[in-house]
C-alpha cells in the first residue's frame, strides 16, 4: 500500500496531506505527513496515527480514522501556518508535486550556484514554476523594494546577468528583494520586474 490522503477546506482546498506507505519488514506502515516532524508529533494525534498505520483494519477503518486525524490536527492552534503553500496549488486548490518541488529545488538544491539566473531563456521551466510565487508574494506585500544601484551592483558576480538585465530594461522597471529560509538555511531572491511582469531572478545563498 502505497496511498496519500490529502485534508481539504470547506471549498475543496488541499491544506496538508499524508502518505501511508507499505514496507515489508515493519509490522505496520509507514507514516509521513506534509507536517514538519513538530507539529504531527503530539500525544493527542499518535493514538489515531497508531490506527492508521495498521495493517490489519479495513480501508473503512482506515478513512475513518484519517478524518478523525485531519479534525483534531485542523484544531491545533495557529495550524494554518503549516499548511501547503499557495504557490504548490493549481487554480482548483489542488496541490501540485511540481510546483513543490521546483521551489525546493530553487531554495535547496546545492547545484545551482550562487547568483544562478532564471528567466525564459534560462532555467526555463524554474522562472516559469516561479513567475506564480512571485505574483502570490507580491499580492501578499512579502516583497522588498530595492532601488536599481543596489540591484546592479550584483550582476558582475555573473556576466550571463548583465545580460539578462540590459534585454530587460525599459522606462517602467521595478526590482524586488525576497528571502526564504529553510531549516536555518537563507536563500536571498533578486528580482526585476518590466512593465508590471517578471523579467529574470537571480539567487544566492546566505547564513
Amino acid at each position: 500500500m502505497n496511498q496519500r490522503y490529502f485534508c481539504k477546506s470547506s471549498s475543496g482546498r488541499d491544506l496538508l496531506y499524508i502518505n501511508i506507505d507499505d514496507f515489508d519488514n515493519l509490522d505496520s506502515f509507514h507514516f509521513e505527513s506534509s507536517l514538519p516532524f513538530q507539529v504531527i508529533n503530539d500525544d493527542d494525534l499518535k493514538p489515531l496515527i497508531t490506527i492508521v498505520c495498521d495493517k490489519n483494519i479495513t480501508e473503512t477503518e482506515r478513512v475513518n480514522a484519517i478524518n478523525l486525524l485531519f479534525e483534531k490536527i485542523k484544531m491545533k492552534p495557529d495550524i494554518e501556518f503549516y499548511y501547503l503553500p499557495d504557490y504548490t496549488l493549481n487554480g482548483k486548490g489542488e496541490y501540485l508535486e511540481f510546483y513543490a518541488n521546483t521551489i525546493a529545488e530553487v531554495l535547496g538544491d546545492i547545484t545551482f550556484p550562487d547568483y544562478t539566473g532564471f528567466s525564459e531563456e534560462t532555467n526555463f521551466l524554474y522562472f516559469e514554476c516561479f513567475q506564480k510565487i512571485f505574483n502570490l508574494l507580491k499580492k501578499g506585500g512579502k516583497l522588498k523594494s530595492i532601488n536599481n544601484e543596489h540591484f546592479i551592483q550584483l550582476l558582475p558576480y555573473n556576466p550571463a546577468l548583465q545580460y539578462l538585465y540590459v534585454e530587460s530594461l525599459s522606462t517602467c522597471n521595478k526590482f524586488f528583494y525576497y528571502q526564504e529560509e529553510d531549516n536555518g538555511n537563507y536563500m536571498d531572491f533578486y528580482i526585476m520586474e518590466t512593465d508590471d511582469k517578471l523579467s529574470f531572478f537571480f539567487i544566492r545563498k546566505t547564513t
